[in-house]
């Protein structure tokens, strides 16, 4: 798909170095792509509910230390 937009061209420049990329095109197929996967994640988030089955971090670091002494 073709697309014609206006971006400034410090925020096109910026996006070009944490991309590591050199083409424009590429940045922008970049973005989008990166842009659909943090809403999908978040989507993901909302949907799933918390679960009490988590060890809490004092939980996971008493498990290790007792597993190490084993």
């Amino acid at each position: 798909m073709k697309i014609i937009v206006d971006i400034p061209e410090e925020t096109m420049q910026e996006a070009m170095h944490f991309a590591k990329t050199k083409s424009r095109k590429d940045v922008v197929k970049v973005v989008i792509a990166e842009f659909v996967q943090r809403r999908r994640m978040a989507r993901l988030a909302r949907t799933l509910r918390p679960s009490g089955t988590f060890m809490t971090h004092a939980e996971l670091m008493a498990s290790r230390k007792s597993n190490r002494l084993k």
